[in-house]
């Protein structure tokens, strides 16, 4: 995955450069200019949205769900759980909680 996200990174920039040449009439011109001009847009739009893709695939293979930024740490929780009830357990019922 690391080697699809670094070729999508330079595809995005070699996009942009090629977007930069035909605007300023380096790369096609007139009509032809205007219609590579908008065919590098789509691929630059497609670009982005693989790249987003691959994002939200790492967060779903890390446990995030969609729309958060942080997955929950079920492991953590059941130690802290267990933490709070021995603290209760050792109170004995005296009404006391350290």
């Amino acid at each position: 995955m690391a080697e699809l996200e670094r070729q999508l990174v330079a595809l995005r920039a070699r996009l942009s450069a090629w977007m930069d040449e035909v605007a300023i009439g380096e790369i096609g011109s007139g009509t032809d200019g205007k219609r590579m001009l908008t065919d590098v847009s789509g691929w630059i739009r497609t670009a982005l949205d693989l790249e987003r893709k691959l994002e939200e695939r790492k967060k779903h293979d890390r446990g995030i769900a969609p729309g958060r930024d942080y997955a929950l740490d079920f492991d953590a929780a059941r130690v802290e759980i267990g933490c709070r009830l021995d603290r209760l357990r050792a109170c004995g019922g005296t009404g006391d909680l350290p």
